[in-house]
């Protein structure tokens, strides 16, 4: 095939603390679009330049694939379905995350407050979380993509990658002869993306074990021997081997240091996330305790610390 990009990249500023956003216009047949941004004028007018460029206007987009159900990916979706008629795909873990009467941190705020966040986070959290929905539209039908499954165009074909982590529901688009793979969240330049705390979907009573999935998911990519990787936010990523044993090595650092802050008496998540980064303020809470949980799954694994449920929160110790 040409050696021209498979897409063109559509930048423009989000308002969240990463800063900027990147979608991916697909110009070959049929139109597609890799991620909407969130419901803001920023997003609607850098669509549309960039499909102006291409002679292009909305009504042409047919496919909107979502890599996974956060606002700043998915929240300008149903504007564009409705104006174009296009069809949107996501991974089936993350259509939840996308309809209406869903509450981004309602059903994380009993995992946080197991991880011993105080009443008043809670409240912050939950005030931030409704706030973030002037930012999307609700989607009304979304069609699953899964690992395996392919989205093909014209020319060629993007094998669809299952990747939790991030989020459950997240996926990858690779395009195998090039090597080329549009990573979302899952692999970013600068920053290491965040395991979130969320349920798990196959069992909504107990949290997923996020980042432990991640470098699960990592790994996987690193079997593909992956040669350039686009990501939704920062710029592309040359040398994704690279990257991605830095981000290895990062959480093995992140996993000794909590390692030493354990001791006999048990600490909270949310105090242990205090003493690595000092005392979180909003939505940062739900990121910290986020990080924490996630090294604490990789020494619960290990066999380096112990968990002790007093009283609906949950203490780690470290192992004797």
């Amino acid at each position: 095939m040409s050696d021209q990009p498979l897409a063109t990249s559509i930048t423009f500023p989000v308002p969240f603390a990463v800063g900027s956003m990147n979608l991916y216009l697909f110009r070959a047949d049929p139109p597609t679009l890799l991620d909407t941004g969130p419901k803001t004028d920023h997003a609607r007018e850098a669509i549309r330049q960039a499909l102006a460029a291409q002679r292009l206007g909305v009504k042409d987009i047919e496919r909107i694939v979502i890599t996974h159900g956060h606002v700043d990916h998915f929240g300008l979706a149903r504007e564009l379905a409705e104006e174009s008629g296009a069809k949107i795909y996501i991974h089936p873990y993350d259509v939840c995350k996308t309809e209406t009467g869903y509450d981004f941190m309602a059903e994380k705020l009993p995992l946080l407050k197991e991880a011993g966040v105080p009443e008043n986070q809670l409240r912050e959290l939950a005030a931030w979380s409704r706030e973030t929905e002037a930012l999307l539209d609700p989607l009304e039908e979304a069609h699953p993509l899964q690992e395996n499954d392919l989205v093909a165009f014209d020319s060629f074909a993007l094998e669809v990658l299952h990747c939790p982590g991030h989020s459950q529901g997240h996926i990858c688009l690779y395009h195998r002869e090039r090597g080329e793979l549009f990573c979302g969240d899952h692999l970013l330049k600068h920053i290491s993306p965040n395991p979130a705390v969320e349920p798990s979907p196959d069992a909504p009573e107990r949290r997923s074990r996020s980042l432990v999935q991640y470098l699960d998911s990592l790994e996987k990519i690193e079997r593909l021997n992956v040669r350039r990787a686009l990501p939704a936010h920062g710029p592309a990523i040359e040398s994704p081997q690279e990257r991605i044993a830095e981000i290895g090595r990062h959480h093995q650092r992140r996993k000794d240091r909590l390692l030493h802050l354990l001791d006999g008496q048990g600490s909270t998540a949310y105090e242990l996330g205090k003493k690595l980064f000092g005392a979180p303020k909003e939505m940062d809470v739900y990121l910290v305790v986020s990080e924490v949980l996630g090294h604490l799954d990789l020494l619960l694994r290990d066999k380096k610390t112990v968990a002790e449920n007093r009283d609906g929160v949950i203490y780690y110790s470290a192992a004797a």
